[in-house]
């Protein structure tokens, strides 16, 4: 369609899901290329950004968290091994319990920054918990 118009129509269908598109790279020929990172349900797709906001909420107390929680007296601050340690397969059971204290103690966090926020905000955090919430048994379960 050289030169042609295109029309584009939208349909409820459209925003079923919702692609976040986060990287951005300047290419040699001067031209912007987009990547999408993935494709998730509209209604789960802010709940990053629903947690962030509740964390925000409760800077001070978040870091007061962070600075001397004992999760990091046990398994240290280095977090590429952090990292390394606990996205493995099959955690040990004390490292998978201190895991799911820890963020616990974040959600619950989160939870409280976004209930004293706004309740539409919460709406979203509800979901995203719930989704957690199963993961969390599923994790037990293994």
């Amino acid at each position: 369609m050289l030169g042609g118009d295109v029309v584009l129509t939208p349909s409820p269908h459209d925003f079923k899901t919702h692609r976040s598109y986060q990287y951005q790279d300047l290419t040699t020929r001067g031209t912007v290329e987009f990547r999408s990172s993935c494709a998730q349900p509209m209604a789960d797709s802010f709940s990053v950004a629903a947690f962030h906001l509740g964390l925000m909420c409760e800077l001070t107390a978040l870091t007061d968290l962070l600075s001397d929680h004992i999760f990091y007296e046990d398994y240290g601050r280095d977090y590429q091994l952090l990292r390394r340690h606990f996205s493995t397969r099959k955690l040990d059971p004390d490292a998978l319990a201190d895991m799911l204290a820890f963020s616990g103690e974040l959600l619950a966090l989160a939870s409280r920054g976004l209930k004293n926020e706004d309740l539409a905000r919460h709406v979203i955090w509800h979901r995203f918990t719930n989704g957690l919430k199963q993961e969390k048994i599923q994790l037990k379960k293994a």
